[in-house]
């Protein structure tokens, strides 16, 4: 999975309130490189997350502390690449952040 590009920004949530912008670059989550969807999906849940960020070639990191019930508020896109036997996938996937489920 390549570095996961920040599409949009919820107004008011916790990304925006500690100065998160579309177009950034999430290089790691709590210090580690996604693999894949299920793994980022699982690293963004969590309460405390440490972001490692580029912002046009700067590095920062991002600590961000919310409710558990509260969503970070980033949309993401990613690119992954699946291989087989037979074939080779380069897939997009967009990621959100924005909602919690029932």
């Amino acid at each position: 999975m390549s570095a996961p590009t920040i599409v949009s920004v919820l107004p008011n949530s916790p990304a925006e309130q500690h100065g998160i912008k579309g177009g950034e670059q999430i290089l790691s989550i709590n210090g580690c490189i996604p693999r894949d969807v299920i793994e980022y999906q699982l690293l963004i849940d969590e309460p405390q997350v440490t972001l490692e960020i580029d912002s046009g070639g700067i590095r920062s990191e991002v600590e961000i502390f919310r409710k558990t019930d509260t969503p970070l508020g980033i949309e993401v896109m990613a690119h992954f690449l699946i291989v087989c036997e037979h074939a080779t996938i380069i897939a997009n996937s967009v990621l959100s952040t924005n909602s919690r489920p029932a």
